[in-house]
């Protein structure tokens, strides 16, 4: 077959995601601290991530490879309250 397709599979992801492990840190002498603190931690809970993200917002395309329409859901916190909007021309 050749050509492109669409793929029409769901892909599940985190509200929040630590990239720590996928990511190099680079040492320089003030950070021996941060790295022996990180070397010698046991569990999760006495590491608190440096490449920590939290989603705010997710794209969606519906429609074939030439053609389609997008829709966009945002998140927004106000006052410790989270709300998702959705968005579409």
């Amino acid at each position: 077959m050749t050509g492109y397709r669409k793929s029409s599979k769901i892909v599940l992801f985190p509200i929040h995601l630590n990239l720590d492990k996928f990511c190099i840190h680079e040492i320089e002498t003030l950070d021996q601290e941060y790295l022996q603190r990180y070397e010698e931690s046991n569990t999760d809970s006495e590491w608190e991530p440096v490449f920590k993200y939290e989603l705010y917002g997710v794209v969606t395309h519906s429609g074939s490879m030439s053609s389609g329409h997008y829709i966009a859901y945002v998140s927004y916190k106000y006052k410790d309250h989270r709300q998702w909007h959705y968005f579409s021309d």
